[in-house]
Formats: C-alpha cells, sequence, structure tokens
C-alpha cells in the first residue's frame, strides 16, 4: 500500500480548523513560517524546532565535474540540506507502527 503524502492546502485546511482561523491567515503564516526557515538556512545557520528536529545545511568540498553547457571541466561545491528529527519525534513514530 501506497504512503499518501499530505500537500500543503491539507496542511493549510488543518492549521484553519484547529486553531479557528481563515484558510488565507492560516495559508500566510505557513508562507512565513516556511520563508523563515529557507532564509535561515540560506545563511548557514541550523534551524532547530523543539520536539520537533534540526533542519540544516552541509556544504560539501568543491570537485570537479564537467559542464556540458561550457563543455569544459569547472570546480563546483555542492550544498545540501539535511532533516534530523528529535528523540521524542523519532519515539512517536516508532510507537506507532
Amino acid at each position: 500500500m501506497a504512503k499518501k503524502s499530505t500537500t500543503f492546502k491539507e496542511v493549510v485546511k488543518i492549521l484553519s480548523n484547529k486553531q479557528k482561523i481563515s484558510k488565507k491567515e492560516a495559508e500566510n503564516f505557513l508562507e512565513v513560517f516556511f520563508e523563515e526557515i529557507k532564509q535561515e538556512l540560506l545563511k548557514g545557520n541550523k534551524v532547530q524546532l523543539k520536539d520537533f528536529g534540526t533542519f540544516s545545511t552541509t556544504t560539501w568540498k568543491a570537485s570537479e565535474v564537467y559542464s556540458i553547457k561550457k563543455g569544459e571541466k569547472q570546480k563546483m561545491q555542492i550544498k545540501t540540506i539535511s532533516f534530523k528529527p528529535s528523540i521524542k519525534i523519532k519515539d512517536k513514530i516508532k510507537s506507532s507502527q
């Protein structure tokens, strides 16, 4: 059985219903919330959300890659985003199986 993905619109609806606010207010809140996380990650900062987890970026050592557009080798530095769930959320997920 395929696992279900929850969409942004569904999260807006859930937040709107639980907090008794309009869908527009919920959508605005989430957009600001995610934008702040993104901006902190772009600055190279970690984002720690209590009882949820930590978002962080890792910059890997530059390596030589072949650029198809330029037709030459060039050095490229790669950045990745990672998420480490909190112990509390890990335990909840393990116990729900």
